[in-house]
């Protein structure tokens, strides 16, 4: 969409979790969401030779809502 007054929602994950399988099961349900991505252009982390986005956007206000939820304690 490139409709630059649009809002756009989107949420974070938390740093240090590279590990920890959060990114691998938010990547799961990013596409469970029709129009949710990761940002790649923002919020990028190297490590090892892996990359982990750590921006999600969303189409929808309820959509970030349900990624909060999903994500209690991992993501902002």
């Amino acid at each position: 969409m490139n409709d630059e007054w649009a809002v756009i929602y989107k949420g974070r994950i938390l740093g240090g979790q590279q590990f920890s399988g959060v990114h691998e099961r938010v990547e799961e349900w990013i596409r469970t969401v029709p129009g949710a991505y990761f940002d790649k252009l923002n919020g990028v982390s190297y490590i090892n030779g892996s990359i982990f986005y750590n921006v999600v956007i969303v189409p929808a206000e309820e959509d970030l809502l349900a990624f909060k939820l999903t994500f209690a304690g991992s993501v902002v």
